[in-house]
């Protein structure tokens, strides 16, 4: 019985398997740019978004459009290859394109400018879908280029699941990922124009590693090693025992290059690298994982992140061309690519052996950024030494050639004076530099958040070299911000005059000296008793302006100011000549007055000099007189002194006489002191008063009674009044 059951795949269950298992819609429009680098050979590829109306359109700049009418059909088969595959290309199958195509669009219009003619053929997916026919819906046109445009247009109307979900900076994320190795490529999107070759996503780096992927023919394995000049065996990271060396270069295969990075700023600064480290893939220099590296393949993630500095500089790219290992396998299918060039992030797509050798460098990739960070702690001081290094070549520099350095001092200074108010200092993570927390309290909060923190002591040698960096670039950013206050003032004056700059500056400098000179003179101006003298600073300074201003460069800028001066000149001269006769004036008059104080002056003098004389004259008279009066006064007191003594010797003469005549008087009489004798008497007073006067009374004769007043007076044992008594009897017995 003949079988006549249609066992053909519907085209509704062909596109819905393309459109389900097919890739993102960046991928998809990369499948279009991929045909039009590849096979169209364009530079340059433009993308235009109408989210309104929900249409895409694409282009490119290829010479000669799909090159083929048959390519252009060959577009629209499903299964159909391209002949002009291989290892080199872009492209793995050729039919990528179409099946993007089905992926994001309801409906395509292709339009292709070969050899001076317009082709274009387009397809409505609905209504194949409705027909269940593989055949275009489009009329094939053909039409002469008049406008002479080159290229092929794509217009997509893109399917209602990927409406609000496109985001052109996204896509624009994904092409210059995907295309940033090849040179002359450029993207347009909505006019504005990327350069993926200018935004390689590692190419700032600290340190990097590169390692050849060899294919062993047989051991079927991969290895790697160091990517060097000369290599020897035990450079080899196999884990393969060393073959001999003729096998060993037999069989031995380059399918690519693994590279490994520290990059200089963390991966989360680059908006081409993800938030995470990880592995880029390339084939034939196009990334195949445009969205993020890849790191969930393995223990790649695993391995790069192992390290207390979590890898957040490492970075991977494998670059491999898509060579025949085995009669049926190649290294597209050891990676696990897709026909729409992607790797998923599935480990049992990868060869074992290839995964291994990237799940190993991946640790080591972690580990170069962990010996950076130690590395950078251990050169610290010579970070101080040539930071300050640099710094005293700075001060050596001139105004000029200081003003025109870039070296950010600023940036130096509040560093190390932070470092000054703190000592504590920490690896910054941001940038691999040396971070000086702001105070301790700042350090402290560091620390407790797990980081490390370096406290320096003010004796240690490193220490003793911050004052002198942050004095020293103090000193410099005053040197530069004057220098750049004075450039600023030149520049305004080459506005201001409109010519260049070296005129300005001397525009500017004469201003200044101008500015000097007249502020010299104000002191002089504004006194109001000016003097002749006085005029001839201002002349003078007036003088050194004009010679300032006529200097042939600039003198044209300063004819209104020459004007000016010489004016102020004459009437200076004017106010001089006037002050000159008022002067001499002033002075004669001057004269005459001192002339007159002078002669009273003498006057006074001489009679104060005679009034003197006079009265030293009369000074002397009177001492004079004082001395004669005082000699006679003298002389008269010593005669007086003379007589005085004269008359006592003469009395004391006397007296001596008449004693001694008394004395012969009475011997001659018969009294003496035998006769008068008292000493037996009584002592008691009364017995002594009768004794003597009844001894009295047996002398007769006045002399005997002065004889015997001279006894009792003598008489030792009466008193006074005994005495007195006694000779008041004597007396009035006479």
């Amino acid at each position: 019985m003949e079988n006549n059951y249609d066992y053909g795949e519907t085209f509704e269950s062909r596109i819905q398997d393309v459109r389900l298992d097919g890739p993102s819609m960046y991928t998809s429009i990369l499948e279009k740019s991929d045909n039009s680098i590849d096979w169209g050979e364009a530079n340059i590829f433009k993308l235009s978004y109408d989210k309104k109306r929900m249409i895409l359109y694409l282009s490119d700049n290829g010479p000669n459009g799909f090159n083929k009418i048959d390519a252009l059909h060959r577009f629209f088969k499903l299964g159909s290859k391209n002949d002009l595959i291989n290892s080199k290309t872009i492209g793995k199958f050729g039919r990528g394109g179409y099946k993007a195509a089905m992926n994001i669009s309801n409906s395509v219009l292709v339009e292709s400018f070969i050899k001076g003619k317009k082709y274009s053929l387009s397809t409505d997916f609905i209504i194949m879908i409705e027909n269940n026919s593989q055949n275009p819906t489009g009329d094939f046109n053909v039409i002469e280029n008049e406008k002479n445009e080159i290229g092929s247009k794509f217009t997509l109307n893109i399917r209602p699941e990927y409406h609000n979900k496109f985001d052109t900076s996204i896509f624009i994320k994904n092409f210059i990922r995907a295309y940033h190795k090849f040179k002359d490529i450029k993207l347009e999107v909505d006019g504005k124009e990327y350069i993926p070759s200018v935004n390689c996503p590692y190419k700032d780096y600290i340190n990097n590693k590169s390692y050849a992927i060899l294919w062993n023919k047989d051991h079927n394995k991969f290895y790697a090693e160091l990517y060097i000049e000369e290599q020897s065996d035990s450079e080899s990271d196999s884990e393969n025992e060393p073959e001999p060396e003729t096998d060993y270069n037999i069989n031995k295969c380059k399918i690519g290059t693994l590279n490994l990075y520290v990059l200089k700023n963390m991966i989360t600064k680059n908006e081409y690298l993800g938030d995470n480290p990880g592995l880029d893939i390339y084939r034939n220099n196009r990334l195949c994982n445009t969205h993020n590296p890849l790191r969930n393949i393995g223990k790649i993630g695993e391995n790069i992140k192992s390290g207390q500095m979590r890898g957040g500089r490492c970075h991977m790219e494998f670059s491999y061309e898509n060579i025949l290992l085995t009669d049926n396998s190649d290294v597209d299918e050891c990676v696990g690519l897709t026909t729409n060039k992607e790797i998923p992030e599935d480990s049992s797509k990868f060869n074992e052996s290839l995964l291994k050798i990237f799940e190993e460098k991946a640790k080591e990739c972690s580990d170069m950024y962990e010996n950076e960070w130690s590395e950078r702690k251990n050169k610290h001081d010579k970070y101080l030494t040539d930071t300050l290094v640099k710094l005293k070549t700075l001060e050596k520099y001139n105004d000029d050639k200081l003003h025109l350095d870039t070296f950010d001092i600023n940036s130096i200074y509040t560093n190390f004076q932070n470092f000054v108010n703190s000592q504590n200092w920490k690896i910054n993570e941001e940038d691999m530099g040396y971070y000086y927390f702001k105070d301790k309290k700042e350090a402290k909060t560091s620390k407790l958040n797990g980081e490390d923190v370096f406290l320096e002591k003010k004796n240690s040698a490193l220490y003793k070299k911050v004052p002198e960096i942050v004095n020293l670039s103090r000193k410099i950013i005053s040197r530069k911000n004057k220098y750049k206050k004075y450039v600023d003032e030149i520049n305004k004056k080459k506005e201001e005059y409109n010519v260049d700059f070296d005129i300005a500056e001397k525009i500017y400098n004469v201003l200044h000296n101008i500015e000097e000179i007249e502020v010299e003179n104000e002191e002089y101006i504004d006194n109001q008793g000016i003097s002749s003298d006085d005029c001839d600073i201002i002349i003078n300074n007036y003088n050194q302006i004009k010679k300032l201003i006529t200097t042939d460069i600039i003198n044209n800028h300063f004819k209104d100011k020459l004007e000016e001066i010489n004016n102020n000149i004459k009437e200076y001269e004017k106010i001089k000549g006037i002050k000159l006769i008022e002067e001499k004036k002033a002075y004669e008059k001057a004269k005459r007055e001192a002339d007159e104080k002078a002669k009273k002056e003498a006057d006074a003098k001489a009679k104060r000099e005679a009034d003197a004389k006079a009265k030293r004259e009369a000074d002397a008279k009177a001492k004079r007189e004082d001395d004669a009066k005082a000699k006679r006064e003298d002389d008269e007191t010593s005669k007086r002194e003379a007589d005085e003594t004269a008359k006592r010797e003469a009395t004391a003469t006397a007296k001596r006489n008449a004693d001694k005549a008394r004395k012969k008087d009475v011997t001659s009489h018969g009294i003496n002191n035998d006769k008068v004798d008292l000493s037996n008497s009584d002592n008691d007073e009364k017995n002594i008063e009768e004794d003597i006067l009844e001894k009295f009374k047996s002398f007769e004769g006045k002399k005997q009674n002065i004889i015997f007043k001279q006894i009792i007076n003598n008489h030792k044992k009466l008193s006074e009044t005994s005495k007195k008594d006694i000779i008041k009897i004597i007396d009035s017995s006479e």
